[in-house]
Parts: structure tokens; C-alpha cells; sequence
């Protein structure tokens, strides 16, 4: 299973369930703050339109618009 993060008018993966846990525990690290960077471990992912992109961290703060689609394998 995987999933897509939809942040800023973009969206990026797919992020493989480890990294998506792994980058759900730092924002809820990051809102307990009131915002901060977030971020996963860098690699590689690519938009929905499959242009390459390097993506490790963003700012958020809690009540931005992002979400997240699961991806059944």
C-alpha cells in the first residue's frame, strides 16, 4: 500500500506505508508546537503527472491544507 500527500496545490508520491507513518509521526511532533518543518526521509517522488520532484521537508501548521489518498496495491 502506498499514498499520495496533497499539499499546496501539489500533490506527491507515492510514499510507501513506512514513510507515511514515519512522516504522520513528525507532524503530529510539529502541531503538538503549534508548526514547524516536516518532513520524510529524502528521496525521490514524483507528482501525479509523473515530473520528478525532490521533496524532504515543508512548513505546516496545524489546519493547513493537506491530505492524503490511500493507494491500494
Amino acid at each position: 500500500m502506498s499514498w499520495m500527500i496533497h499539499f499546496n496545490g501539489q500533490d506527491f508520491g507515492p510514499l510507501p506505508d513506512d514513510e507515511y507513518n514515519e512522516l504522520r509521526v513528525r507532524m503530529n511532533r510539529v502541531a503538538a508546537s503549534g508548526g514547524g518543518y516536516v518532513g520524510w526521509p529524502e528521496r525521490s517522488v514524483g507528482d501525479i503527472s509523473s515530473t520528478c520532484v525532490r521533496v524532504s521537508e515543508f512548513f505546516w501548521t496545524p489546519g493547513a491544507p493537506l491530505s492524503f489518498t490511500h493507494i491500494p496495491d
